[in-house]
C-alpha cells in the first residue's frame, strides 16, 4: 500500500502549486490523494448560498434513497458518480441557471437529475484552488482533460446498456412510479 501525506496551508487558503506538484510526482493512480483535499472540497460547499446547498441535500438523499440500492446492477468497470460529484454537479446546476438565490428548487433538482444522466459525458471543473500557470501542474491538468475526452469518446452513456437502463430511469426527471 503507498500512502500519499500533504501538508495544505490553513483553511481558506489557496495551496501553492508545490503541494500540487509533490502528490502529481508521488501518487500515481487516479484519486490517491484526493482525501488531501476534503478541507478545499468542503469549503467550496460551505461558501455557496443556503438554497444551493438545500439542492446539494436533496440531490444526495435521493441519491442514497434511490440509486445507491442499485449499485449491484452495475457490470465490471462501470461505477456510479461519487458522492462529492453530486455536489459538484449541483453547484454547476446553479451557476450555469440563474444564480438566482430564489431559484426553483424543482428545477434545479430536474436540472442535476439531467447532468447526472450524462455524467461520464461532462467534463466540468474550476480553477478556484489552482491553475495553469504551473508548468507541472498545467501538464498534468491537461492529461487529465484529455483522458476525460477519450473516456467520453468511448464510452457515450447510453440507457441501452442493460444494468445502466434502471439507473437511468431513476435519473429521470419525471420517474415512473413503480410499485
Amino acid at each position: 500500500m503507498h500512502l500519499c501525506v500533504c501538508s495544505l496551508p490553513a483553511s481558506g487558503a489557496k495551496p501553492p502549486s508545490q503541494v500540487y506538484e509533490e502528490l502529481i510526482q508521488s501518487c500515481s493512480r487516479a484519486g490517491e490523494f484526493s482525501t488531501c483535499f476534503t478541507e478545499l472540497q468542503r469549503d467550496f460547499v460551505v461558501d455557496r448560498r443556503t438554497k444551493v446547498k438545500s439542492l446539494i441535500r436533496l440531490v444526495k438523499h435521493w441519491y442514497k434513497q434511490h440509486v445507491r440500492p442499485y449499485k449491484e446492477y452495475l457490470g465490471k468497470g462501470e461505477s456510479l458518480p461519487p458522492q462529492y460529484a453530486l455536489e459538484l454537479l449541483s453547484v454547476y446546476a446553479w451557476e450555469q441557471g440563474s444564480r438566482d438565490r430564489a431559484f426553483d428548487m424543482a428545477e434545479g433538482f430536474r436540472t442535476v437529475l439531467e447532468l447526472i444522466r450524462q455524467y461520464e459525458q461532462l467534463c466540468v471543473y474550476w480553477t478556484i484552488n489552482y491553475n495553469f500557470a504551473d508548468e507541472v501542474l498545467a501538464g498534468f491538468l491537461h492529461h487529465q482533460l484529455q483522458k476525460a475526452s477519450q473516456r467520453r469518446q468511448r464510452h457515450p452513456c447510453s440507457a441501452s446498456h442493460p444494468r445502466r437502463a434502471r439507473l437511468q430511469e431513476l435519473s429521470r426527471p419525471d420517474p415512473p412510479v413503480t410499485k
